[in-house]
């Protein structure tokens, strides 16, 4: 048996390790970073099989089980169940040949459903909302209860790293990425998109720390919630970790507006109004958000959208998209461009409270990557951030 990038002897030590019949049939679900996979056992019995990257923190596939585990004993939210090996444990190290470090197997109970990107309404966004809500309030339990994740282990995603990896990939990635492909036209393009990062790494910098921190989940977009009569269940917890508060909402929002500007599904007629304000509302059924949150979740669905540009640039030999990636990057950044205008309307004052050693440390590190020296300095010559100009 060979499937994704795992040969049939790994397959043969997990198939050991859980006792799973020899019939056992196998489909990839995931094979992005971790790999995922939907394991059919007879009787129609079915299981999902997950592997981690082979330089995966023990600590923090350990947190990241106790954590659903917290929530399956303490809570009503669907969540997959870890089923525990032949000798009794949660996972199951699985030595690899010319490596030094082991590969982790994680057995977990099956939730039936259909993904929610499947079937989106005002009504059905409501409930997401609602649910996203009640795990993270079942989550600041979890943290001040059992303690699940060091901080030294798990910090969440930080947005000025966010978007320095997402340049990077950019830079790295210039010669052979065919949106980037013509110089004049690539270097305007360039210089537009970092524009934006400063904008977004400066404003970053100056509101996260006065925003609610708390563990959230982290990748709740809407293939990673299932839905049936019972509810919406809510998958795949390996991004989990602490972050400001309201990017718990950006990756379903993103994959709405995805939907709207990439697929330009019919039924998104306007996802900005309806839809989205739909989930933030069910989400403050059992959170409320303050006036500054509402005000840079904007900010930080931009943050979102730019590093899905540094993310698509890195796999862009892996995927096949429905537009061509010259497209997908158009109507990326004319999305960012409208976060970014949006935010600037309801943020106009606080771009002037940046430090003069803040402005330099940021233009510093853009210049560090290759596409940034001569752009940086005409950055730094304008002083671009400091008015109204619209992007």
């Amino acid at each position: 048996m060979h499937f994704g990038k795992l040969c049939n002897n790994i397959w043969d030590k997990i198939s050991q390790a859980y006792n799973l019949p020899t019939d056992t049939t196998v489909t990839p679900i995931s094979i992005e970073d971790n790999h995922t996979y939907q394991l059919c056992l007879p009787g129609g019995i079915k299981q999902v099989l997950r592997l981690y990257q082979s330089n995966t923190k023990i600590e923090r596939i350990q947190s990241e089980l106790e954590v659903m585990s917290f929530l399956n004993r303490k809570t009503d939210l669907i969540v997959p169940l870890s089923i525990v090996n032949q000798s009794g444990e949660i996972f199951t190290a699985i030595d690899q040949e010319q490596q030094f470090s082991p590969l982790y197997a994680v057995l977990f109970s099956f939730i039936n459903g259909e993904p929610v990107s499947s079937c989106i309404s005002e009504k059905m966004m409501f409930q997401v909302g609602e649910t996203l809500g009640k795990l993270d309030i079942a989550l600041q339990k979890a943290d001040s209860i059992i303690k699940p994740i060091p901080s030294r282990i798990w910090t969440g995603r930080n947005g000025y790293k966010i978007i320095n990896w997402s340049l990077k990939n950019l830079a790295n990635n210039q010669t052979n990425n065919p949106f980037l492909k013509n110089d004049l036209y690539s270097q305007k393009l360039l210089s537009d998109i970092l524009r934006m990062a400063e904008y977004l790494k400066i404003n970053f910098t100056i509101i996260h720390k006065r925003l609610p921190h708390q563990l959230l989940h982290l990748d709740a977009h809407l293939d990673n919630l299932i839905f049936d009569k019972q509810g919406i269940g809510i998958l795949d917890f390996a991004n989990i970790g602490y972050g400001v508060r309201i990017d718990e909402l950006v990756s379903p929002l993103f994959h709405l507006y995805e939907l709207e500007i990439i697929n330009q599904d019919s039924y998104l007629c306007n996802p900005s109004e309806n839809l989205c304000n739909s989930l933030i509302s069910g989400y403050q059924v059992h959170i409320k958000l303050s006036n500054l949150e509402l005000k840079n979740l904007v900010l930080f669905q931009a943050i979102k959208f730019l590093g899905i540009l540094g993310w698509t640039i890195s796999h862009q030999d892996q995927y096949q998209f429905e537009k061509s990636i010259e497209d997908y990057f158009e109507l990326v950044l004319k999305k960012i461009r409208e976060l970014i205008e949006l935010h600037k309307q309801d943020n106009a004052f606080q771009i002037l409270s940046i430090f003069p050693y803040l402005y330099f440390k940021i233009i510093q590190d853009i210049k560090k990557l290759s596409i940034g020296n001569i752009v940086a300095e005409k950055c730094i010559r304008n002083k671009f951030f400091f008015n109204q100009e619209k992007f």
